[in-house]
């Protein structure tokens, strides 16, 4: 009984090893690692070395030790410090980056307890041969759609450090940073895309108490706009598609287009994985970045102050569309990487193009708030629409 007490130590052991050689062993990629693994753990259960649930806490303690604790990305150990944080960052890539769901299911179809519960259907009209034969099958593609998946990666995210590399490339901090903004085309800015930014002192995306508290006052003071905007409609040859797009927009905050912008390497197009991501790390990074310059050497506690350096970010990052024309961010549509440089009524265009609006002299009407609060040259407005329609 001591003798098998101890083999089955041993087993967790070199389990535990080998699967930590292969993930710190420098000889192999990502991808390669994470398939090394699913591999070495599937051969194991194949041939009823150790039993499930066993394997299952051991890679998962292991997984979390290497993603959490032993990744060479700096940032991530500099501002990740809460476990808890950890645990979700671990979580969003095993499930939606490292295919682990497919990869359990596999193992889990391999497991003694789904062969033992097989001879308890005999009472059915079921051949027991041949359902354990499919089972098998099914295990087997399962753990084939995991690599394939991981091989393949079709969705990818950035890690912290090149996220941060990014934002410093576009602004580097100081204390005199808020002397020099030109807070008017910021606060253009969130008035048109995001107008609880500010509100928002310690959230960053929609899951949050105080966005909530912001869309629910919202809808209670805008009971009679709709009314005006539906005599838009009907009087000034509005489309609809076009106006339930300007009222159905503003649930994905600028916190969390900055970090989808920096941070899905690609697969933008995989929408779960990308809303979860957002929601997700729009939190967890934001908020731990502003807590690890705040411990070093920058004074960050003033919620408008972060807030604007991230706006010069998203500036410098957000792509745009103007009539059918991609440009890379706010800014190069005039040549300039300066946001002085930019008059307020060509900066109010480039807002407009963060969600591909069709730029016409209609678009004036439809912001007449927006050209009144800032005083914006109507004729200097038609004037670079007229160019860019040309």
């Amino acid at each position: 009984m001591e003798l098998e007490g101890l083999l089955n130590g041993n087993k967790i052991l070199i389990y535990f090893i080998g699967i930590m050689y292969i993930l710190v062993n420098e000889s192999f990629d990502k991808k390669q690692k994470i398939i090394m693994v699913y591999i070495f753990t599937y051969v194991l259960k194949l041939f009823s070395i150790m039993d499930v649930k066993i394997m299952i806490i051991v890679l998962s303690v292991v997984t979390f030790l290497y993603i959490g604790y032993l990744t060479k990305d700096n940032v991530k150990n500099n501002i990740l410090c809460s476990i808890w944080d950890k645990v979700k960052d671990c979580f969003y890539k095993c499930v939606f980056e490292y295919s682990s769901i497919y990869f359990l299911i596999s193992i889990i179809l391999m497991s003694n307890m789904v062969k033992n519960s097989i001879p308890l259907l005999k009472f059915i009209s079921i051949n027991i041969n041949l359902l354990e034969i499919k089972i098998n099958i099914i295990s087997i593609i399962l753990l084939s759609k995991a690599l394939t998946n991981i091989s393949s990666q079709k969705y990818e995210t950035n890690s912290f450090e090149n996220i941060k590399k990014r934002m410093d490339e576009i602004a580097i901090w100081t204390n005199l940073y808020s002397e020099f903004v030109d807070k008017e085309k910021l606060n253009m800015l969130i008035d048109i895309e995001d107008k609880s930014y500010f509100l928002r002192e310690k959230s960053y995306n929609f899951f949050s108490i105080e966005f909530f508290r912001y869309r629910l006052n919202k809808k209670k003071t805008k009971k009679i706009n709709l009314g005006r905007a539906l005599k838009k409609i009907l009087f000034k040859k509005l489309h609809i598609t076009r106006k339930l797009k300007k009222y159905i927009r503003g649930y994905s905050t600028i916190e969390m287009q900055i970090i989808r912008t920096l941070g899905i390497k690609h697969g933008y197009r995989h929408f779960i994985c990308r809303k979860i991501y957002e929601v997700l790390y729009s939190k967890m990074y934001f908020k731990n970045l502003r807590k690890y310059m705040n411990k070093s050497h920058l004074n960050t506690e003033g919620c408008c102050q972060f807030k604007e350096y991230l706006l010069f970010v998203y500036i410098g990052i957000a792509p745009i569309k103007l009539n059918n024309r991609n440009y890379d961010d706010m800014l190069s549509v005039w040549k300039t990487k300066q946001l002085n440089d930019v008059t307020k009524e060509q900066f109010f265009i480039s807002i407009l193009g963060l969600s591909n609006r069709k730029i016409s002299n209609e678009i004036i009407y439809n912001y007449n708030g927006i050209v009144d609060k800032y005083n914006l040259n109507e004729n200097e407005l038609e004037k670079i629409i007229k160019e860019l329609n040309n």
